[in-house]
């Protein structure tokens, strides 16, 4: 397995669980909430950020998938399951779609461990969108192609009061960069199309 391959594995298996943690975190803020429910989330965050270590020692150097990591992270992802199926029975309605998606993000973890237990097996590896801008507020570029990071960091700096303008690439980023009006710019570094070393370079020549 090629360096590029150990990355971008790493990647695809981090990335679930940051949705994980980011929605269960923003289901946390949400006054209200049933205890059990709440207890549940918190779980869950738990357990996602329990799994990092897992994966960060789950290709080893000697670039091969680590038996040991890898019965680690599966009992991880069986315990995960089993916190977010009981969830799903105390969720209250205004929850319902924050839920979906950790759901989602489960689902998704689940394969791609499967598919790495699996003999011969390897895991698989929108335009720009500005809101009505408040002048006053610093804005945010956020640039990530996987729409659910998009959502959950957005939300979040719009809690705190910041104004976001999203990019799903590096392309749609320079597009929006050479706009102007940006403060801050978060850029994730592996994406298709444009990655962010190469939005870096563009913007060192500009």
């Amino acid at each position: 397995m090629a360096g590029e391959q150990i990355r971008n594995l790493r990647h695809e298996l981090r990335t679930p669980i940051n949705h994980i943690v980011g929605y269960a975190e923003l289901l946390l803020d949400e006054p209200e909430l049933p205890a059990g429910f709440r207890e549940l989330l918190t779980l869950l965050g738990e357990l996602a950020r329990e799994s990092l270590g897992a994966i960060a020692s789950i290709v080893s150097d000697a670039e091969s998938v680590e038996p040991d990591a890898l019965s680690s992270l599966r009992a991880k992802v069986e315990q995960i399951e089993a916190a977010g199926a009981q969830a799903r029975t105390l969720a209250p309605e205004s929850a319902t779609a924050d839920l979906a998606r950790i759901s989602e993000a489960i689902a998704r973890l689940e394969s791609l461990v499967t598919d790495l237990e699996t003999p011969g097996g390897s895991a698989t590896l929108a335009a720009a969108t500005q809101v009505e801008v408040d002048t006053s507020a610093p804005v945010v570029l956020v640039v990530d192609d996987d729409a659910a990071n998009r959502d959950v960091l957005g939300r979040r700096l719009a809690r705190l009061g910041y104004q976001v303008i999203e990019a799903a690439d590096g392309s749609q980023a320079l597009e929006a960069l050479g706009r102007g009006g940006i403060d801050v710019v978060l850029l994730d570094l592996m994406m298709p199309v444009v990655d962010g070393i190469a939005v870096l370079e563009q913007r060192r020549h500009d």
